[in-house]
């Protein structure tokens, strides 16, 4: 079966909420510091911007 629209819009939310939740509370300087935050939060954009392409242009 192939995935769904819902299926890559929970991935979207999932990664943003990932994001949200490890960088809150931290200024710029303590986050470019954290090479494995800053990496992670990278990873999760590719995430993010891979499930984008997924979504079908008329949405």
């Amino acid at each position: 079966m192939s995935p769904l629209l819902i299926d890559f819009l929970r991935h979207i939310e999932s990664e943003l909420r990932n994001i949200e939740d490890k960088t809150a509370n931290l200024d710029y300087d303590r986050f470019v510091s954290d090479e494995t935050l800053s990496k992670a939060v990278v990873r999760s954009f590719e995430i993010i911007g891979e499930a984008c392409k997924r979504i079908p242009d008329e949405i």
